[in-house]
């Protein structure tokens, strides 16, 4: 399970560096990026429904004994269709399901497994979380920073640094501890 903690770890700190890349050195490339990407309704489908079952799955452990673990698995596939026919900017939600997702596991393991200086540690993954609830929350807010980011050099070089920050006690503090 550590290694399962330590590789998650590593994987939330890479998506957070690529969507700062992503804004950073892809959106004045490619412009249309800003319109597409928060709105690719096949890819947060998917992504959406994997975030979803996974959240089934831990609903089903708070409840033991009962039979809603299996209600909340029957509601995964439900969600994901009404989802792709009723929802907007999926791709934008589904990864910052993904994020909130990642950021509390592992920062629940973090305290499990006694990484190294935990409180940098949950910080940094505590931001990739409030990063994922305003894509969750606010979706469009995606496709306007990308669309700011094309416009304008300043905030991209800003934003991909602090993520570069960000990550690296997400890669470094699991394997010290």
């Amino acid at each position: 399970m550590m290694a399962l903690y330590r590789t998650l770890s590593v994987f939330l700190a890479l998506l957070g560096v690529a969507f700062a890349a992503t804004a950073a050195f892809g959106t004045d490339r490619y412009p249309e990026l800003a319109k597409k990407l928060p709105r690719a309704r096949v890819a947060g489908t998917i992504l959406g429904a994997l975030v979803l079952a996974y959240c089934a799955y831990e609903g089903g452990q708070l409840l033991p004994g009962t039979r809603w673990g299996a209600f909340f698995y029957a509601l995964v596939p439900i969600v994901t269709v009404l989802s792709y026919f009723f929802l907007d900017f999926l791709m934008a939600r589904a990864f910052g399901g993904l994020l909130i997702v990642l950021a509390n596991y592992v920062i629940q393991h973090a305290f499990a497994y006694h990484c190294g200086c935990r409180p940098l540690f949950a910080i940094a993954a505590l931001c990739w979380g409030c990063l994922g609830i305003a894509f969750l929350a606010w979706p469009w807010w995606t496709r306007d920073f990308f669309a700011y980011c094309e416009k304008h050099s300043g905030p991209r070089l800003t934003c991909f640094g602090i993520a570069v920050i960000l990550a690296l006690p997400l890669i470094a503090l699991p394997v010290t501890g």
